[in-house]
């Protein structure tokens, strides 16, 4: 299975009927349609879209979709690789070391305001 993002989605619009308006397009293909919780204030909505990896191509093409459709890749967060430094036998997530490097920012600025 393929997983596709659409956004910039009509508030109106269900996942019924994006499942009528795909097997329209597209027949004898299985779709799974998800949307997350409608957020307060939003002005438009997003779904997942599942299908079969052969139908992703034709999926990710804009031409089958309104213009104002926003069409990517889905990335489960549990998915995305976190991005790591290896330092001896530390490793360091991005995040980790954006703290390390402020933080010796901060002591060096500090030492350097104390010698002066």
């Amino acid at each position: 299975m393929s997983h596709i993002y659409i956004g910039n989605v009509e508030l109106n619009v269900r996942c019924e009927d994006l499942v009528d308006y795909l097997k329209g397009r597209f027949p004898n293909e299985e779709v799974i349609i998800k949307a997350p919780p409608k957020r307060e204030n939003a002005k438009s909505k997003a779904f997942q879209i599942s299908v079969a990896n052969e139908l992703y191509t034709s999926l990710m093409k804009e031409e089958i979709w309104p213009t104002s459709i926003i069409i990517k890749k889905f990335h489960f967060l549990s998915e995305k690789k976190k991005e790591t430094i290896s330092g001896g036998n530390t490793q360091m997530n991005k995040t980790q070391q954006k703290e390390t490097a402020l933080s010796q920012f901060i002591t060096k600025t500090q030492e350097a305001s104390e010698a002066n």
